[in-house]
């Protein structure tokens, strides 16, 4: 088969076969590079939205810390087991 073929077809397979090679590595090359950037630009804007959002919950414990010191000074000092009351509703608004 190969002997009904010029030596211009032969060498134009023979230097077929490696570029063709080149152009898929390059291809995948540019796929993975693409995907990378896609992937890093996903996770900044997941830290900046973590960033923004890290003010909340902040808020909500110095909120609770409030309120318990409050509840602590509003508690009548002739109940006896005032202080007790206290850590018990401290540890049930932690958890």
């Amino acid at each position: 088969m190969l002997k009904r073929i010029k030596l211009r077809g032969k060498l134009f397979m023979l230097l077929a076969t490696p570029l063709v090679a080149v152009v898929v590595f390059a291809f995948s090359g540019i796929v993975d590079r693409q995907d990378r950037t896609g992937f890093q630009e996903r996770e900044a804007r997941i830290a900046e939205f973590a960033d923004t959002s890290t003010d909340l919950p902040l808020a909500v414990q110095v909120e609770r810390l409030r309120v318990l010191e409050v509840q602590q000074r509003s508690m009548d000092s002739s109940d006896p087991v005032g202080p007790e009351r206290a850590e018990t509703e401290a540890s049930s608004n932690a958890g």
